[in-house]
């Protein structure tokens, strides 16, 4: 595999957050079978405070099932990244579905939001982190590797997704298998509505 470092990587924006948008992935075993299918739906957008509707399908289901809800800033996200050697923390709040409500819950960190959405536009090439880019399949995607080995998210770096995953792998953390996350490129297109 061949990396080259990368100048300024792709963020999200305002835009890519058109309520009625979908994205969807799906979730591969150790021996590339799909074991779960995720759908992130965002479902209202005001003024860039963003409601996204988490929902997973299991092999052999039709539908997606909602489980959780995420509220974001996306500004908060995005200022939080505004100084590459001074990163920011922002929160996000998170939501369970119980029944047919939906209670809040204590999100450990804004990693739901960030390993799907990247709000991080620099370069890095320090011990810690190092943000590289590779072709793939897709086009070009670029990680930021947390000491210098993938940990982290790939991300389309253009296109209709720039700065959204496109893949990202899950080693288990008792050094038994390892799974895989990749965007579903065959799913409907779902661009949703204008703000």
């Amino acid at each position: 595999m061949s990396w080259i470092l990368a100048a300024l990587v792709s963020t999200v924006s305002i835009s890519d957050f058109s309520v009625g948008r979908k994205w969807h992935w799906n979730y591969f075993d150790s021996h590339d079978q799909i074991y779960s299918s995720e759908q992130y739906e965002v479902i209202s957008n005001n003024g860039g405070k963003i409601l996204i509707e988490m929902s997973s399908r299991l092999p052999g289901q039709t539908d997606f099932h909602p489980h959780h809800r995420i509220e974001a800033a996306l500004a908060d996200c995005l200022n939080s990244y505004r100084n590459p050697v001074d990163r920011q923390p922002w929160s996000m709040r998170m939501f369970h579905l119980e029944g047919s409500q939906w209670i809040e819950i204590e999100p450990p960190s804004p990693l739901a939001f960030e390993e799907k959405f990247n709000c991080n536009p620099n370069r890095h090439d320090s011990s810690e982190y190092l943000t590289v880019v590779k072709d793939s399949p897709v086009g070009e995607i670029f990680s930021h590797l947390r000491w210098r080995r993938i940990e982290g998210s790939w991300y389309f770096n253009s296109g209709m997704n720039s700065g959204v995953v496109y893949e990202k792998d899950f080693p288990h953390s008792a050094g038994g298998e390892t799974y895989h996350m990749r965007m579903d490129m065959d799913a409907p297109l779902s661009r949703g509505f204008e703000i």
